[in-house]
């Protein structure tokens, strides 16, 4: 993350604060019964993940999970393990979890493409 500085007129600086990013959709999938990769951090970059929204179509369970590199979809790692999504409705569930370069989300539900999520954070 950049920092931004102010300079006085003599070129001292007198304040600094970190640059904000711009909150983003950084993944937007349907979900399959096979657990897949639906997003993967780019190299260099974290994920702040700020909030899930989870659509439905049909009454379905899903599985959501963040991914560090290397980790394989566990239920340690489970943001939603067999949630209930009842059909036609919309949840959204606040986050606040960072994920490194080279992690992801995994995603699966138990009736294809009946389960939409959206991602949104910042990329930092």
């Amino acid at each position: 993350m950049d920092k931004l500085a102010f300079v006085n007129p003599d070129g001292d600086i007198v304040a600094q604060s970190l640059v904000i990013a711009a909150k983003k959709r950084l993944v937007s999938a349907k979900a399959t019964t096979s657990l897949v990769s639906v997003g993967t951090v780019p190299a260099g970059k974290k994920w702040l993940i700020e909030n899930i929204l989870v659509t439905s179509d049909a009454a379905a369970t899903v599985r959501l999970h963040f991914l560090e590199s290397g980790e394989s979809a566990l239920l340690k790692n489970a943001v939603l393990y067999d949630t209930s999504i009842a059909a036609n409705d919309a949840v959204s569930i606040p986050a606040g979890q960072i994920i490194s370069a080279s992690g992801g989300v995994s995603l699966s539900a138990s009736v294809n493409n009946a389960i939409g999520v959206q991602i949104w954070g910042v990329e930092l």
